[in-house]
């Protein structure tokens, strides 16, 4: 393994560049048929969730400096804020929520719904509904 990666930051790096093109794959799929940007957003977030042991491990790790993974990752940053602003074009969300607060919702609660899955404590079908529920209709009745 160290003929190819030199150090344990160099694996990672590529690891997670696997992981950004695995769950770029998964989404494109998955929206596909999507009829608006919200069913986009909602469906990525299903796509997503059966990844989550690998993907919670990656999005946990600390990884050195690497161009192309901060571009890749800006690169994920810029397609959920233009989805998000269309969505929010569509009346999907308040148009008074900033996008980036609406990105950074939608991001932890992925998150929340990885490690949700990862505990044991729901399937990744489960999870997916609790965190789009809790997106839309936050934690109310």
């Amino acid at each position: 393994m160290h003929r190819h990666h030199p150090s344990r930051d160099a694996l990672l790096n590529t690891l997670a560049k696997t992981a950004l093109t695995e769950l770029d794959a998964v989404v494109v799929q998955a929206t596909e048929n999507a009829t608006s940007y919200m069913q986009g957003l909602e469906w990525a977030l299903g796509a997503i969730l059966p990844l989550a042991n690998r993907q919670l491990f990656l999005a946990t790790a600390i990884f050195e400096a690497d161009a192309a993974l901060q571009e890749a990752y800006a690169a994920e940053d810029a397609s959920l804020l233009s989805d998000i602003d269309k969505a929010k074009a569509e009346g999907g969300f308040d148009p008074n929520l900033p996008t980036a607060w609406i990105a950074e919702a939608y991001t932890h609660l992925i998150y929340a719904a990885w490690k949700l899955v990862q505990d044991g404590a729901a399937t990744p079908n489960q999870a997916a509904a609790f965190a789009w529920r809790t997106l839309l209709k936050g934690n109310g009745p």
